[in-house]
């Protein structure tokens, strides 16, 4: 049956390559190529690690998840693709699901890169398990939690 669906398959194919002219089949190659190179450049985020301390190329070199309250939390967030102002945010939550701090982050960039959040407080961080997010064009593609103590 499997070989069945295959050879139909590839009869249809057939079947539409010879229907179509070459300007058809140019502008049909055309929307494919642009498809894919949309696919290949849109921005994506690989890891989040976090810590409390950055390095030169603004990673994390110790992940951490337990902190002080008087710790500054960074979170290293690792991207690749094509980068546009405002499309990659982030947000630091408490249990309560209550927004800590959510900022945007400003940058225009393209290719592999890290971008840094991170929240502190001066009288120091309430005691509990705070969640970071990341949202690429609004939509949670990672989260971490962590936990002040």
């Amino acid at each position: 049956m499997a070989r069945f669906t295959r050879i139909l398959g590839l009869l249809a194919f057939a079947s539409v390559q010879a229907a179509c002219t070459p300007d058809q089949r140019d502008t049909v190659d055309s929307a494919a190529g642009t498809a894919v190179d949309a696919a290949r450049t849109a921005l994506s985020v690989i890891n989040v690690d976090l810590g409390k301390h950055l390095n030169a190329e603004k990673g994390i070199d110790n992940n951490e998840d337990t902190f002080a309250p008087t710790d500054t939390i960074y979170a290293s967030v690792h991207t690749s693709g094509t980068a546009k102002e405002g499309q990659l945010t982030a947000s630091w939550t408490f249990p309560d699901s209550s927004v800590i701090r959510q900022e945007a982050d400003s940058s225009v960039a393209e290719g592999t890169m890290r971008q840094v959040f991170f929240i502190t407080k001066p009288g120091g961080l309430a005691k509990g398990t705070y969640t970071f997010r990341a949202f690429v064009d609004g939509s949670e593609v990672r989260s971490k939690d962590v936990t002040v103590q």
